[in-house]
C-alpha cells in the first residue's frame, strides 16, 4: 500500500502543478452536515442535518462523539460533509484544499483514494479491503470512492470495530438533497460498507429511468413525422406534409441530442450494474469481513441479506433498462438515417430542378443565338452598303479608299478570334507548344547522332 500511495501522491502532485485541483480558492461560509444512528428497531434510529460554519467544520470532524461510545451493539453510525460542486463543467469542489485534507485525515480515509475521488473517476475503487480479509486486525479502516451521473462523487471510509460510515459527498446542489433523501431513505443498511454506494446507485438509477420516457417520446415523435415507425405493416403511413429540409434538420438535432443522453444513460447504467455485481457477486469479500464485533455480527449478516434482496432487484431493472435502451438507440439510429435519406431527396429533387432551370435558359440562349444568327447577315450588309466608301449614284461603286475599311478590319478581326483561343484554350495549347518542342529537340538529337556529332541527349 505504501508504493501505492506514494504513486497516487506523484499523481496529485502533478495536478497540483498544472493547476488542475478541483478546489475553490475559498470555503463557502457553512457546509450542511449528517449524522446518523441505525438500530435494531426504529426508535434507535436517527438521522439528522444541520449546519456548520466552514470554521468549524475541521474540529466537527474530528471531535470525539460520546453518543458513539454509548452505542448498543446493534447500531451503526454516520458522518457525513456535503461539499457542492460548481464552475463551468460542473468540476469544482466548493471547498479549499486545506479543509478538504483535514476532513479526508479526521476521517480516517485512505490517502491513495484522494486522487480518485480529486479526478471524479468512475467505477467502484476500495482500499484496504483484501488485507483486512487476510488478517483479523480490527482497528482497520476500509476505503471507497464511486462517481456516478448526475456529477455525484462520493468518498467514504468503513471501520468495521465500530461500523462507523465516514463520507464526503460531494454533488451539485441540486442533486445532493436527493442523495441526501435517499441516505436517510436506506439508513436501515447502514451497517453495510458499501452503503453510501447503494444510496448513489439507487439515486441513479431513478434519475435514468425518469428520462427513459423522454428518449421514448423524442423518438416516437420523429417515427410519426416520418411516417415510419415500429411495426411490421408494409403500408406505410404519409410522411406528415410541411415536412422541408430544415423541419427535417431540426428533428435530426432532436434525435441527435437524444442520441448523446442515451449513451450517457447506457454508460451510467453499466456502471450502475458494475457497482451491484460487486454486492451480488460479493467480489471484495464484504459479506464475510473480519474485525466486526460478535455481538453486531448477526445484525450485519441480516442486514447484508436484506442488502442482497434490494440490490438483487434493482440489478435485474437495471439490466432490463440496458436492453431497453440498446432498442431505442438502435431506433434513433434507424430513423437518423431515414432522415439523412430524406434530406438527401430534397437536395436530390432541388438539384432536378435547378437543372431543369438551367436547361431552359439554354434553350432560351439558343433561340436568341438563332435570331441573332439569322438577321446577322443582313445586318451586316445594310451596315456595308450604308458606308460612305460606296457611292450608289456614281461610277464606280467603290471607292478608291475602301482599303481602309479593309485594312482595319480584318486584322481586328484576327487578334479578337486569336485572343479567345488564348484565354480559353491556354492548357491545350500549352500541351501542343510541350508536344512540338519535344519532337523539335528528338529529331535534332537523331539528325546529330546520323551526322557522326558527339552523343548527348537533349532535355
Amino acid at each position: 500500500m505504501e508504493g501505492y500511495r506514494k504513486f497516487t501522491d506523484a499523481l496529485i502532485e502533478e495536478l497540483e502543478n498544472r493547476g488542475d485541483l478541483p478546489f475553490a480558492e475559498r470555503c463557502p461560509p457553512s457546509f450542511t452536515v449528517l449524522e446518523g444512528l441505525a438500530g435494531a428497531s426504529p426508535e434507535t434510529r436517527r438521522f439528522r442535518q444541520r449546519s456548520i460554519p466552514a470554521s468549524e467544520l475541521k474540529d466537527w470532524a474530528s471531535a470525539p462523539r460520546p453518543w458513539m461510545d454509548a452505542l448498543t451493539p446493534c447500531q451503526a453510525n454516520l458522518m457525513i460533509v456535503e461539499i457542492e460542486i460548481t464552475g463551468p463543467g460542473s468540476d469544482r469542489y466548493k471547498i479549499d484544499s486545506a479543509t478538504y485534507d483535514a476532513i479526508f485525515t479526521a476521517f480516517k480515509i485512505e490517502p491513495s483514494a484522494k486522487y480518485f475521488h480529486l479526478r471524479m473517476a468512475e467505477e467502484l475503487f476500495s482500499f484496504g479491503v483484501k488485507r483486512t480479509r487476510a488478517s483479523p486486525a480490527v482497528d482497520d479502516v476500509l476505503s471507497f470512492s464511486l462517481s456516478s451521473i448526475p456529477a455525484s462523487h462520493v468518498i467514504w471510509s468503513y471501520e468495521p470495530r465500530t461500523c462507523s460510515t465516514r463520507v464526503i459527498l460531494a454533488a451539485a446542489p441540486h442533486e445532493l438533497s436527493k442523495h441526501r433523501h435517499r441516505l436517510a431513505r436506506h439508513q436501515d443498511i447502514m451497517i453495510n460498507p458499501l452503503y453510501p454506494g447503494v444510496a448513489i446507485m439507487i439515486e441513479a438509477y431513478r434519475h435514468v429511468n425518469k428520462r427513459v420516457e423522454k428518449c421514448l417520446a423524442a423518438t416516437s415523435e420523429v417515427e410519426r413525422r416520418t411516417g415510419i415507425d415500429s411495426g411490421y405493416d408494409t403500408r406505410l403511413r404519409p410522411m406528415e406534409p410541411g415536412l422541408h429540409a430544415g423541419a427535417l434538420s431540426h428533428l435530426s438535432r432532436v434525435l441527435g441530442s437524444a442520441g448523446l443522453g442515451v449513451s450517457a444513460d447506457l454508460w451510467a447504467l453499466k456502471q450502475c450494474k458494475n457497482f451491484l455485481d460487486v454486492l451480488v457477486l460479493d467480489s471484495l469479500g464484504l459479506k464475510t469481513l473480519r474485525g466486526i464485533e460478535a455481538a453486531r455480527q448477526l445484525d450485519y449478516d441480516a442486514v447484508w441479506v436484506d442488502t442482497e434482496e434490494v440490490v438483487t432487484i434493482l440489478r435485474a431493472e437495471v439490466l432490463n433498462l440496458i436492453t431497453f435502451f440498446g432498442v431505442i438507440e438502435k431506433r434513433m439510429s434507424l430513423q437518423m438515417t431515414i432522415l439523412y435519406n430524406l434530406i438527401a431527396k430534397i437536395d436530390s429533387d432541388a438539384a432536378i430542378d435547378l437543372a431543369q432551370a438551367a436547361k431552359r435558359d439554354s434553350s432560351s440562349m439558343k433561340t436568341v443565338a438563332i435570331v441573332t444568327m439569322a438577321f446577322l447577315p443582313a445586318t451586316f450588309f445594310a451596315a456595308v452598303f450604308a458606308m460612305p466608301l460606296l457611292k450608289w449614284d456614281a461610277s464606280p461603286v467603290i471607292q478608291d479608299n475602301f482599303w481602309v475599311y479593309l485594312a482595319f478590319t480584318l486584322p481586328s478581326t484576327a487578334l479578337v478570334f486569336a485572343l479567345w483561343a488564348i484565354i480559353t484554350q491556354r492548357q491545350t495549347i500549352k500541351q501542343l507548344s510541350l508536344a512540338v518542342g519535344t519532337n523539335l529537340r528528338r529529331g535534332l538529337h537523331i539528325k546529330r547522332r546520323e551526322n557522326g556529332l558527339d552523343d548527348f541527349e537533349l532535355r
